[in-house]
């Protein structure tokens, strides 16, 4: 089953480079959502309780914040488990 990545970054920010060039390393199809272009993203992100990026929210329920390849792949299932 195919899942709904939302990718919610802001500009200027190395760690949201790092996790767009990661996933796109992967293939993986999302959905970038610039919070510093677009405030009606930034307020759905904190409504959500969340006030950093990058974030990603998977099938609206699931939430990575900040860069952290291990629970990307584990949520993701990108990596093999060792």
């Amino acid at each position: 089953m195919k899942k709904t990545i939302k990718v919610y970054i802001s500009e200027n920010n190395k760690e949201c480079d790092q996790l767009i060039n990661y996933l796109n390393k992967y293939n993986v199809s999302f959905l970038t959502i610039n919070v510093t272009e677009n405030k009606d993203a930034l307020y759905e992100l904190q409504k959500e309780n969340i006030y950093l990026t990058p974030a990603i929210i998977i099938d609206d329920k699931n939430h990575i914040i900040g860069y952290h390849p291990e629970s990307i792949d584990k949520h993701l299932f990108l990596m093999p488990k060792k």
